[in-house]
C-alpha cells in the first residue's frame, strides 16, 4: 500500500519500488473489471473510479492518473 500500510515491510511512497507501484494499479484495475466468481465485474469507469478514491492510500496518486490516461488513449471504451 501507497501510505506504508502494506505487508510485511511497511514501505511507503517512494519507499515502494517503482515497478510494484505501477503493477499494483494493473493488477488491481484488472480483478477489478474482470469476471471473477468472488466478485461482480466492475465497467472500466467504475475501476477507473475505484482507482481515484484509492489514490494515496492504496495506490501512487500520480500513478494512477498516468494509467487512466493510458487507458483512455489506448482503449476505445471512453
Amino acid at each position: 500500500r501507497y501510505d506504508g500500510r502494506g505487508y510485511p515491510s511497511k514501505l511507503k511512497g517512494d519507499e515502494i519500488p517503482y515497478l510494484a507501484r505501477m503493477l499494483t494499479i494493473a493488477d488491481s484495475f484488472d480483478a477489478m473489471t474482470s469476471n471473477r466468481p468472488y466478485n461482480v465485474r466492475k465497467s472500466q469507469e467504475e475501476g477507473i473510479e475505484e482507482l481515484r478514491k484509492n489514490a494515496g492510500t492504496q495506490f501512487d496518486p500520480e500513478l494512477v492518473e498516468e494509467f487512466i490516461k493510458m487507458l483512455e488513449k489506448y482503449t476505445d471504451n471512453f
